[in-house]
């Protein structure tokens, strides 16, 4: 009876690190590179700007 129990146990253990491993490898992935429209480039840089103007006014 002891021995199935045992089992359980250590295939759980296994689990869990296998999920630990595959976190810790997602965490690590970078953003690819993306195209966006003039217009959204537009918006970005716009924001970029803004936030930065806040940030030295706050600080």
């Amino acid at each position: 009876m002891k021995d199935p129990a045992d089992k359980k146990t250590e295939n759980h253990e296994i689990h869990s690190k296998n999920t630990m491993k595959t976190l810790k490898k997602k965490s690590r992935i970078s953003l690819p590179g993306f195209e966006v429209s003039p217009h959204t480039e537009r918006i970005l840089k716009k924001n970029k700007r803004l936030i930065s103007v806040y940030t030295k006014t706050k600080a």
